[in-house]
């Protein structure tokens, strides 16, 4: 217990101007919005784990729903009622008397805004960023490959990704993937393997509804272009790409990028030539033969524009 002298001149007044229990504390305004946070990050924290993420395939169907993807996504968004409780919890904290000592909403708010406004942005951006469905073809190893329209505007770089949703599946999940058509496409292209449980409900429906020769497709909608590190290849003049598995998308679409370069004619065409670029070397490894087949059309066309000097 806290000496009464000390206790009288801070705090009594709180509490009545008797010195409570443990319990009292515990129970009060700031003991239960300190709790409640505490126990809503570590409910976060613990879903965001590695089992909680990657192992929802034994649960039962219901369960599963709310596993994997979905509890890491779902329990993250606990912090807007974090958020709330600690407003509370410095309001009626009984360390501040004057109302003006406590500023914790002051600096909650602005990254609370600056949330809000980035959410409220990818939400006009992909309303804006209308994209119909071309083409879709999957391949072994559960690899689905869309081939979507180029939305005015749509600027990009070799090598970026885009968040792709599919509200057929789920409205409020935004999954990031490499766009594997070059800048000078005409259409946007990606390739989805099957690795969790919002790929593998989207993958089963584009599936259906070609082996049903369904030609209303599931509906997608982007959000992006956002930045990757092999975007600025052409800043070199020997590049060496190195791809495991899936993981090769964003090569495939530097390598379109520069097949499409050396189809322009001069130099000042030739963005890539003017830039010096020799050689590029790609390496993809991957566990199954199969795997190939899905770049394979790509791979063929972009060694049947190899002419030059370029060695790819």
């Amino acid at each position: 217990m806290a000496d009464k002298t000390i206790f009288g001149r801070t705090i009594a007044g709180d509490f009545g101007y008797h010195q409570p229990s443990y319990m009292e504390i515990v129970t009060s305004i700031e003991g239960t919005t300190g709790i409640a946070m505490v126990v809503l990050m570590l409910i976060a924290f613990l879903l965001a784990s590695r089992p909680s993420r990657r192992n929802p395939g034994s649960l039962p169907p219901l369960v599963r729903q709310m596993a994997g993807f979905n509890a890491f996504w779902y329990s993250h968004h606990l912090f807007i009622v974090v958020y709330v409780l600690l407003i509370v919890h410095s309001m009626f904290l009984f360390l501040a008397k004057d109302v003006s000592e406590k500023t914790t909403w002051v600096y909650v708010v602005i990254p609370v805004m600056i949330y809000l406004g980035e959410r409220m942005f990818r939400m006009v951006r992909s309303m804006a960023y209308e994209s119909k469905i071309l083409d879709a073809m999957t391949y072994p190893g559960k690899v689905l490959s869309l081939k979507m329209t180029k939305p005015a505007g749509f600027r990009y770089q070799s090598g970026v990704y885009v968040f792709v949703q599919c509200p057929q599946v789920s409205k409020f999940e935004w999954h990031p993937f490499s766009l594997t058509s070059a800048p000078d496409d005409d259409h946007l292209s990606i390739h989805i393997r099957s690795l969790g449980d919002w790929s593998y409900h989207v993958y089963d429906m584009f599936h259906e509804a070609l082996r049903c020769s369904n030609l209303d497709l599931p509906k997608v909608s982007i959000d992006g272009p956002y930045g990757a590190a092999s975007q600025d290849h052409s800043k070199y003049e020997i590049i060496l790409l190195i791809g495991l598995g899936i993981g090769a998308t964003p090569f495939i679409s530097v390598l379109k990028d520069i097949a499409n370069g050396l189809d322009k004619e001069g130099c000042a065409a030739n963005h890539h030539s003017a830039n010096g670029l020799r050689k590029a070397y790609f390496y993809w490894v991957t566990r199954e033969q199969g795997s190939f087949e899905w770049f394979r059309d790509i791979m063929k066309e972009v060694s049947a524009r190899d002419s030059k000097q370029v060695t790819i």
